[in-house]
């Protein structure tokens, strides 16, 4: 049998239940403060966003809640992630995941070293130039609605105890 061939019939095999397990993109068509709005609020919902922008992360710092935020200084062409969400004495946080791997040091929280939190103004100030570079999305899964629960939780996922509140 082709490689070619093999190929087709693995992929016709699986192609049913593809169609059920899908997902979708959400563009957030805002600019500056409406657009950190709409980001904090998809990561409020438990959604990540995907973006470009040209405001660096040059390190990271910990705030006067002790939380590790991240230092904006200098320039750059990179993507980037936001997700998770937390509220610290008052304060909204959205959690940045760099791709660059672990160049932030771990915090006494033991985030990742790759990850800084992001305050409100400290979002405005990253996202000012996002829409230069295309319109963030946050993605959606999809799946088929099933009755039985019982598999979205098969281990239970720790949440890190050394996070603040």
């Amino acid at each position: 049998m082709s490689p070619s061939k093999f190929y087709f019939q693995g992929s016709k095999e699986h192609l049913d239940a593809a169609k059920d397990f899908q997902s979708a993109i959400m563009f957030l068509n805002f600019k500056g403060k409406e657009l950190a709005d709409e980001i904090i609020q998809c990561c409020a919902a438990g959604l990540s966003v995907a973006l470009g922008n040209s405001a660096a992360v040059s390190g990271c710092t910990t705030d006067a809640n002790g939380v590790k935020v991240a230092v904006i200084r200098g320039s750059w062409a990179h993507a980037t992630h936001f997700t998770a969400y937390r509220v610290v004495r008052g304060t909204e946080y959205i959690g940045w995941v760099n791709s660059h791997g672990a160049r932030y040091q771990s915090s006494d929280e033991r985030e990742p070293a790759d990850m800084c939190w992001m305050s409100r103004p400290l979002v405005e100030q990253f996202v000012a130039s996002a829409t230069a570079y295309g319109s963030p999305y946050a993605v959606f899964p999809e799946s088929v609605t099933k009755p039985d629960v019982s598999h979205y939780v098969k281990t239970k996922i720790p949440f890190p105890v050394n996070w603040r509140f």
